[in-house]
């Protein structure tokens, strides 16, 4: 009698264990308020309508293992990230966090932002829902088929349709012929023009000239000082 009861508590110990450990492949428990789902899965997300304006509602988010945080209503993403609206309007990163009670998200390694012909490449990039701007740190690329701006900060005002970069800016068109090295670049993207400011050495052809500010068309690389 005594063996079946210890054999009885090692029966219940293992039904416990394979439940808790093994018990379904894509959802574990990992204590009250989170859980963890295993690939594949793939989430409507419609909220992402709100704080990338050009991500209508219809967007998904694609991943390899999502941590989920329902009682913040956040979330954290892994491994092939993907904000998928169509070909051209898509977000890749290797991780992605959204903080919902500080209304911010967190893209890291690999990004790239394609929002039509202007695609954004960083390994650290913020998004802040309150006030609407999408921001990278520790050094980013922008390009598009007018130009390209390599900086150590830059940020987007969705409100304002303004972009700012700031820190060791270099600026290059399309035909490589002129190139702008500044402390500061402000993008006016309505009219695609751009002006720097702070010293900025300008390499036009064969020709360098500095200046402290410098107004600059992106379409037909008209410089105005």
């Amino acid at each position: 009698m005594i063996m079946n009861k210890y054999l009885f508590k090692h029966i219940v110990v293992l039904i416990l264990l394979l439940i808790i450990g093994f018990g379904g492949m894509m959802i574990s428990s990992y204590g009250n308020d989170v859980k963890r789902v295993h690939k594949p899965w793939r989430i409507k997300y419609t909220h992402f309508s709100n704080i990338l304006p050009f991500y209508p509602d219809s967007s998904t988010i694609s991943c390899d293992s999502l941590l989920l945080y329902p009682y913040s209503d956040s979330y954290e993403a892994f491994g092939h990230v993907i904000v998928d609206k169509s070909e051209t309007h898509k977000i890749y990163c290797d991780y992605l966090f959204y903080d919902k009670n500080n209304s911010l998200i967190q893209m890291r390694y690999n990004v790239i932002i394609n929002s039509g012909d202007i695609v954004c490449y960083s390994d650290s990039v913020d998004i802040d829902i309150i006030y609407n701007f999408i921001y990278f740190f520790e050094g980013g690329m922008v390009k598009s088929p007018y130009f390209k701006i390599v900086s150590d900060w830059g940020e987007y005002h969705y409100n304002e349709n303004k972009a700012i970069l700031n820190y060791d800016v270099i600026f290059k068109n399309s035909n490589d012929n002129i190139k702008i090295r500044s402390d500061t670049m402000v993008i006016d993207c309505v009219n695609r023009e751009a002006i720097f400011r702070g010293p900025s050495i300008i390499y036009n052809n064969d020709k360098t000239d500095s200046v402290h500010s410098v107004k600059l068309n992106l379409v037909n690389n008209i410089i105005i000082k």
